[in-house]
């Protein structure tokens, strides 16, 4: 349930391919923040913390277009769109990973 991140993160995508393997959630937050979540229950919190900063690696690589492209596929809508309905204001996208 998306819903429980609170409303200051829009999901964009869902088991997002990365080199690491496959991102559970990815989305941006009010900031322009790119935000990984990852849903465990199995994992060692040191390998779930372990593949998350694999993931972050990966993602940090990534331009616009790729984060773009995503977002089409996930909401069928441009990251600019989705983002303006969701938080009703221009959201500029940093470099910086939660």
């Amino acid at each position: 349930n998306p819903e429980i991140l609170g409303t200051d993160i829009a999901i964009i995508g869902r088991q997002v391919t990365t080199r690491s393997g496959p991102l559970d959630l990815l989305g941006i937050d009010r900031n322009g923040n790119t935000v990984i979540i990852e849903l465990k229950r199995d994992k060692l919190p040191r390998e779930a913390l372990a593949q998350s900063i694999d993931y972050a690696a990966d993602i940090a690589e990534w331009d616009i277009d790729k984060i773009n492209e995503i977002s089409l596929k996930y909401t069928e809508k441009s990251l600019e769109d989705f983002l303006s309905e969701e938080f009703d204001e221009k959201t500029y996208i940093s470099r910086k990973l939660r």
